[in-house]
């Protein structure tokens, strides 16, 4: 018998003998549970628990009491695996619901030993038994994650959840391609496995509510090459967000705690004012903000050129306001500035060469390069805002574009990633 089924057969026997000592006065169901522990010193202990029942039908149950056993015995242990016993189950015998959740925040890689009256078991963990449990966001990262990795980690992950039975999926992640809406990467996600035949599996998917401004991530495997897709909401803080948790993420599932993502391509839509057809698929070739410029890297547009001859390249302004890049009066000024200075605003971006208007490509380069990765960025032209037969500014959006081509820039950056991370 090897040691870890020498191991087991002793955490259930002492189930069993713990079930002995259950006080079962309302149901008579007598459960006992054995939970591995490992304290400070790294010396493992077995701590018995047993259900506790009172007749105005409140109880303790087995796990849970063997959970706060071992928390008073051994403060700051690490919970490593439970057996659960009763000689009334005749097929193996499960957590409650409450005993999962609670167990699921002691460990999120908790194994359990689910018994049988025989003595028989059968092994799960308890992302089986719970796939989805809750942890409060604010405290998901000093709890879960046990390793010192880098500090800044637990700064940055606060909008991505730290999943430890999903962080498996982000080892060796090669690139990513982000997209604004979170039902954006869902249809994304099921486009490239339904269509492409690509392993595509979901490390989390967290949209709802009055807006699908949220956050998703999406994995797609082929050929061990590991290809993200996630959203980012909306602006430079959307930007950041995303690189920044994503890369900490990722250096949290690796053995040696670095990153392993090298590309990023931003798949959008976009906004133009010059004379450039709606459903055009617009690549960025320079990025500005209100008061700067940045390129994307040299190698990865170029990759996109190779992969697409087709793209229309330009100048990017990555508008500080949603409605600036919408070719509407800046929110903050509304009432304040005429429609005549608005047109100004945009004539003088026309005039620096800027072809379309949106709101993260300058945003991306910037926070790209300060992680050392490379980043592009392209999408598929959905409002048009100049007019060119009549010289003026137009707003003009099309739906429909958006509908049918919204994923195409998708499919192309997957394309261009794979010939440059191969």
């Amino acid at each position: 018998m090897d040691k870890t089924a020498e191991q087991n057969a002793i955490l259930m026997q002492t189930a069993k003998q713990a079930s002995m000592g259950a006080f079962a006065c309302m149901s008579g169901f007598k459960v006992g549970a054995a939970l591995l522990v490992q304290d400070e010193a790294g010396q493992e202990h077995i701590v018995k628990g047993a259900n506790y029942e009172t007749q105005n039908y409140r109880s303790v149950c087995a796990e849970k009491h063997a959970l706060q056993t071992a928390h008073l015995n051994y403060p700051d242990c690490k919970m490593l695996k439970i057996a659960v016993y009763s000689a009334q189950s005749f097929e193996e015998l499960f957590p409650c619901g409450d005993c999962r959740q609670a167990l699921y925040e002691a460990n999120p890689n908790f194994e359990i030993l689910c018994g049988r009256s025989n003595g028989e078991f059968k092994q799960f963990s308890i992302a089986d038994l719970l796939p989805y449990g809750f942890r409060l966001q604010n405290s998901s990262v000093s709890d879960i994650c046990l390793s010192p990795i880098q500090a800044q980690i637990r700064e940055y992950i606060v909008h991505f959840p730290v999943l430890m039975n999903k962080l498996a999926l982000l080892e060796n992640l090669q690139g990513l391609i982000i997209v604004g809406s979170p039902v954006r990467a869902f249809k994304l996600a099921n486009h490239f496995n339904q269509n492409f035949k690509l392993k595509t599996s979901c490390y989390c998917h967290i949209a709802g509510g009055e807006t699908d401004r949220e956050y998703s991530l999406f994995i797609t495997e082929e050929n061990n090459l590991k290809i993200g897709i996630a959203s980012h909401g909306i602006g430079s803080a959307g930007i950041e967000i995303i690189l920044a948790e994503i890369m900490a993420l990722n250096a949290l599932a690796n053995s040696n705690h670095k990153p392993s993502i090298k590309a990023v391509i931003r798949s959008g839509t976009r906004g133009t004012i010059a004379d450039v057809p709606l459903g055009s698929i617009a690549l960025t070739t320079k990025a500005y903000n209100e008061n700067n410029c940045n390129f994307p890297n040299a190698k990865l547009t170029a990759t996109l050129k190779e992969t697409a001859p087709e793209l229309l390249e330009g100048a990017c302004l990555s508008a500080q306001f949603f409605w600036t890049g919408q070719g509407r009066t800046p929110f903050p000024l509304i009432g304040q500035i005429d429609e005549k200075d608005n047109e100004n605003y945009l004539r003088n971006w026309q005039a620096k060469g800027i072809k379309w208007i949106e709101m993260e490509d300058y945003y991306l380069n910037y926070f790209a390069q300060k992680f050392n990765i490379a980043s592009a960025a392209l999408g598929v032209v959905v409002a048009k805002r100049y007019q060119a037969e009549t010289d003026s500014f137009v707003l003009s959006y099309d739906a429909g574009t958006k509908k049918d081509k919204e994923l195409i820039p998708a499919e192309i950056a997957y394309r261009a990633l794979k010939a440059f991370l191969v």
